[in-house]
């Protein structure tokens, strides 16, 4: 993978964690705008699983990037027969794996 695909992945990730991020922040200016924050949320996981299938496009021989998917259909799965309560965690750690196999990739590369 050449060092433009991975600068576009890394502008698509930071925007996705800075979502949530610059809404909660807003948040001291007006209490509503923690809800929304919250809500932004799933936006972030959105826009982290179009750049995970688009690095796996562009390196469909990175084990790193099948290991974030395995993650991710272990999430779902949870979800789906109703174990959420207990898979709370795993987006949080889906979320700061895919940022550093993206930032590792690119240093490496």
């Amino acid at each position: 993978m050449n060092i433009s695909k991975l600068k576009v992945l890394r502008i698509l990730n930071l925007i996705a964690i800075g979502i949530p991020v610059i809404i909660a922040l807003c948040g001291f200016i007006k209490i509503d705008y923690l809800m929304t924050a919250l809500v932004s949320t799933m936006i972030t996981g959105a826009i982290q699983v179009i750049v995970a299938i688009l690095y796996l496009i562009f390196s469909p021989r990175s084990k790193s990037i099948w290991i974030y998917f395995l993650g991710l259909f272990l999430f779902v799965f949870l979800v789906f027969i109703n174990l959420s309560d207990y898979s709370f965690w795993l987006p949080v750690l889906l979320l700061f794996y895919l940022t550093y196999i993206i930032h590792i990739k690119k240093h490496n590369a």
